[in-house]
């Protein structure tokens, strides 16, 4: 039924002369709130709260019991965190920490109950989780964390359109926002650097030029952001731990977290995952665990190194051979069925006389022995720098290779190259240099039968193959101490309670108003 009122603006309904509703103060428009003072700030507030709860629904799926955790990891990576990059770029960071810190912790606790880990995480830990991949991390980057970034970002790629606006206010309030963001890029450890960063916030907008900001000024500033992340997480860890997070830095050391499951190989069960990601973060795979290795009882073997497992001399006829052996199989494997020639070198009173892969290649004959090194045991890391350099234990092993095989080497006319792999992933130059060739062995075939590139589907099966075998170690270790594995959310979700329930955030008043 029509209003009966007679103004342009309807008191008694709300609405204008043409229908469309009234708002005051402040309003949502294509996704973003904009208004002024204290209206805008609560808007701000609630908008960005209800696009959270939105995505409560879909973090709630990656926990179902149907959802391999392997799936589950890589939703997270590529779904859930990406969900929150349009707010980082449009609201004042200031304004909408609560919420971002909020959309944070589910994101981290739906984590929690994929990989099975007991609240609490230690800090370092929960650092290492926001991490990149490349520097060791899982990849979970933090929305609060990066909201700094996105929005100087996206202020100065406007900077051109915005100085004739901000030349006509003696103090514009968004300036003086601008002071607050560029003080915490500081905090965060963004230093000043051409075309990047400048000096202060006053000169930014003439900083930036008429182009406005670079097209990779936010990467940019998230590398600068990240790397003192990881730096402070280093500085804060025990000697063991630095050695296992600086092996994490070599390359394909993560591959395994972006590997779609489409078959047995790239297939691991959830058991399986959960370990794994505890054994990068540095947590113990179950708790309690002894302190003394229950293999070969070495005092505090497992307190100083939660993952001495993966290198556990004592196992190094079970598990780790058969680790061993999975490896130096599936390259065979792979070249056979990439039509090269390869063969598995037999064991004679189960040692090896000779490497363990013979490759023939068109160019020549390739011998391959095959080594894992658990870069974090006391040997490298008191002997071989592991704590500072992430190659130099996978180089001590293959010098003691190449020394070793040299003299078969020649004698077959054959170029030796010692694969040696670190326990956490990462591969060594002698590895790096075989996918070389072999990538350009399969190259120049004719045709090429492959759309893909199957030295990388060879890269991630091999850091599949590895991730299950190290956890079968560690399975194997804590069953001799009398310790069930098994994989639990339920025990997660008891430990860190329901997130709905969770105080609501205090409202956020703007003490500046935005041009």
């Amino acid at each position: 039924m029509a209003c009966s009122c007679s103004r342009r603006r309807h008191r008694c309904c709300g609405r204008t002369s043409n229908g469309w509703p009234l708002a005051t103060g402040a309003i949502v428009t294509l996704g973003v709130p904009v208004g002024l003072g204290a209206s805008r700030a609560e808007l701000i507030r609630t908008h960005a709260s209800s696009i959270v709860e939105r995505h409560t629904r879909f973090l709630d799926l990656l926990l179902h019991e149907a959802m391999p955790s392997q799936v589950a990891m890589l939703l997270l990576q590529v779904s859930a965190v990406p969900r929150m990059s349009y707010l980082t770029r449009t609201l004042p960071p200031d304004l909408a920490q609560a919420v971002f810190h909020d959309f944070d912790r589910r994101v981290l606790h739906t984590f929690m109950r994929i990989a099975s880990v007991a609240a609490p995480m230690p800090l370092l830990a929960r650092m290492q989780v926001a991490l990149p991949t490349s520097v060791g991390g899982l990849g979970l980057r933090q929305t609060a964390m990066v909201s700094s970034a996105a929005f100087w970002s996206a202020v100065h790629a406007y900077s051109a359109s915005l100085r004739p606006i901000l030349a006509n206010h003696a103090q514009p309030p968004l300036l003086e926002r601008l002071r607050l963001v560029f003080q915490e890029l500081q905090n965060q450890g963004v230093t000043p650097a051409p075309d990047i960063f400048p000096q202060s916030a006053e000169g930014s907008m003439e900083f930036y030029g008429a182009q406005g900001a670079p097209q990779r000024l936010q990467a940019a500033l998230f590398k600068q952001t990240e790397a003192a992340m990881a730096v402070h997480v280093y500085n804060g860890l025990t000697p063991h731990a630095k050695a296992r997070l600086s092996s994490l830095r070599l390359p394909h050391s993560g591959t395994w977290l972006r590997v779609f499951p489409t078959n047995v190989t790239s297939r691991i069960s959830n058991l399986q995952f959960a370990i794994a990601c505890k054994q990068r973060l540095g947590i113990p795979t179950t708790s309690p665990l002894p302190a003394d290795c229950p293999c070969c009882h070495t005092r505090n073997a497992m307190l100083d190194d939660p993952a001495h497992l993966l290198g556990c001399p004592n196992l190094s006829s079970t598990s780790l051979t058969r680790r061993h052996d999975a490896l130096a199989s599936h390259i065979a494997a792979w070249c056979n069925s990439v039509k090269i020639p390869a063969f598995v070198e037999p064991k004679i009173n189960g040692e090896r006389r000779r490497p363990d892969v013979d490759i023939v290649l068109d160019s020549g004959r390739l011998l391959i022995d095959v080594a894992v090194v658990h870069a974090s045991s006391p040997t490298y890391v008191i002997n071989h720098q592991a704590m500072t350099s992430a190659i130099a234990p996978l180089m001590a092993r293959e010098a003691a290779k190449t020394s070793k095989y040299r003299r078969i080497a020649d004698e077959a006319q054959a170029e030796f190259i010692p694969f040696v792999v670190s326990s956490f992933g990462g591969f060594g130059e002698g590895a790096m240099r075989l996918f070389s060739m072999l990538r350009n062995a399969v190259e120049a075939m004719e045709p090429v039968p492959w759309s893909s590139d199957p030295v990388a589907d060879l890269i991630r099966e091999l850091s599949m193959i590895l991730q299950r075998f190290n956890s079968l170690a560690s399975i194997e270790g804590c069953h001799r101490a009398g310790i069930q594995v098994r994989h639990h959310q339920a025990q997660v979700v008891a430990a860190l309670g329901p997130l709905a329930n969770q105080q609501q955030a205090a409202p956020v008043v703007d003490p500046l108003e935005d041009v």
